[in-house]
């Protein structure tokens, strides 16, 4: 087993078609480390690609030796969550769980991906101390999994991000893609996010498994911003005319935290300092650059 400050010497990441898991196999492929990764999709499965499926019993389950294992899979929708509570339950908490704890018996360090949605969004900078309020379904699950898992204690660490940005998402592409043609947006001026770009998120889960890091890190942008002001931020980093946003209410539609920015100090043990929000759309100026508009 590898120690603390050096590579592992192996991973397994669940979760195989989620971006998060797609970002950490190709930083460890590149760095030489051997990877396993998990799917539910039977078509899917290789040598390297074993097949997993959370909602199935844990005796169908066969985990190879691994230094750190990423636990990544999950029911992300929260619409999915509050309508299929005892099945998402299942996965997101009984079975994720169980993996852990089976992971951490055989001297695994176990990582879990969790979010600020564990706490109710209404304190600025919540530390790492802050009682678990979650005021969704899938906050309520993924607050269950961390609780269960910190009781693993030194092999187990909890990271929880805000809004991760891949590139491609199609919230933010299609604005990019209405503003080059010149039409009018309409994101919401009172919903905010803290978010980062899908490189920090892995750099911060390579760093956690680097240093077995244990217990919980925060890992957002340094402060918040609104739907509307990231479209802005979209808007002139492409060069396009800002005057074709027109913000909008949510008008109570979703959950909307007050605040999604965490206090992110616990970064320092690992080298890391929050990044400003603007920099999670920081591939919409490659992209304009690429095609020659700015």
């Amino acid at each position: 087993m590898a120690t603390a400050g050096q590579l592992p010497g192996s991973v397994l990441i669940t979760g195989a078609e989620g971006s998060i898991a797609r970002g950490l196999a190709a930083t460890f492929t590149a760095a030489d480390v051997p990877v396993w990764l998990t799917t539910r999709r039977r078509d899917r499965v290789t040598a390297q690609c074993l097949f997993m499926d959370l909602s199935e019993s844990v005796d169908h389950w066969q985990v190879p030796p691994v230094d750190v294992a990423f636990l990544c899979a999950a029911i992300s929708s929260q619409a999915q969550c509050e309508n299929e509570p005892n099945e998402t339950t299942q996965v997101n908490v009984l079975h994720t769980v169980q993996l852990g704890q089976k992971l951490a018996a055989a001297g695994t360090f176990v990582v879990f991906i969790s979010t600020n949605l564990v706490l109710d969004g209404e304190t600025p900078f919540a530390n790492t101390e802050h009682p678990h309020h979650p005021k969704t379904a899938y906050g309520r699950q993924k607050a269950e999994a961390e609780r269960q898992l910190l009781d693993l204690g030194q092999h187990a660490a909890i990271v929880r991000f805000g809004k991760v940005i891949v590139p491609g998402m199609p919230l933010f592409e299609n604005w990019a893609s209405d503003l080059r043609s010149g039409k009018r947006i309409a994101p919401y001026n009172d919903l905010v996010m803290a978010p980062i770009s899908l490189s920090f998120a892995v750099k911060v889960l390579r760093s956690v498994a680097e240093q077995r890091r244990s217990g919980i890190v925060h890992a957002t942008a340094t402060h918040d911003m609104s739907y509307a002001q990231a479209a802005l931020v979209i808007a002139h980093k492409l060069g396009a005319d800002p005057a074709l946003i027109a913000p909008v209410s949510h008008r109570q539609s979703i959950f909307a935290p007050k605040y999604a920015a965490l206090d992110t100090s616990g970064l320092a043990a690992l080298d890391l300092t929050a990044p400003q929000p603007e920099q999670a759309f920081d591939h919409f100026t490659a992209h304009a650059v690429a095609m020659g508009t700015k």
